[in-house]
């Protein structure tokens, strides 16, 4: 549902939008196959496109974070990532595009703002063979996200259905006998339903 913009006075207008990517929530819905790739290993032991297993996850908005989860009780993450804003996203009577509010209840906002730049979480799934050591998750920050070979990649069918989504991150490994420095890793959504 698109909500209807009265005045540029009321919303931000397209121009603001251009730079604040928007994610429709209800587009995450459903079960999800995850998998962790080794882009690069780094200082690691990891080898070059190491794989976790594939699982079946769901994801799950809160007011601060977007989790996908294993589809357990409780929740079990894979990963997470940072929400910036929940927001309902309009047009104008012309079409142009505008944030229609951003001071609702977050859970009845129908869009977010998702920083993509960090994966929150430093599972035990990752295929980084680290026995004894630490992993953690940094930023990897990217400018331009339809630029970059880093950058998030979001595929859909022909119908404009999301299909797939591939999310770069980097996480600081440290531990006696693998090394120490970044390693990254791809995490890689594919739809199942």
């Amino acid at each position: 549902m698109v909500a209807a913009c009265d005045s540029e006075d009321v919303c931000r207008t397209e121009a603001a939008l251009s730079r604040v990517v928007l994610y429709e929530k209800d587009e995450l819905l459903g079960s999800w196959e995850h998998t962790a790739i080794v882009r690069d290993p780094g200082g690691s032991t990891a080898a070059v496109g190491a794989t976790s297993p594939a699982e079946r996850v769901r994801w799950i908005f809160s007011e601060e974070l977007l989790v996908a989860t294993r589809p357990v009780v409780p929740l079990d993450p894979v990963a997470a990532f940072r929400v910036e804003g929940h927001y309902t996203q309009g047009a104008f009577s012309d079409g142009s595009l505008c944030i229609a509010s951003w001071d609702g209840p977050w859970d009845s906002e129908t869009h977010a703002r998702i920083d993509w730049s960090m994966e929150l979480i430093a599972d035990s799934t990752l295929p980084l063979d680290v026995v004894d050591g630490v992993v953690e998750p940094v930023p990897f920050f990217v400018d331009d996200y339809d630029f970059y070979e880093d950058s998030p990649r979001f595929e859909r069918d022909d119908a404009g259905v999301l299909r797939s989504v591939e999310l770069p991150a980097q996480y600081w490994v440290q531990c006696s006998g693998c090394g120490t420095g970044p390693v990254e890793v791809v995490h890689r959504f594919r739809r199942m339903d």
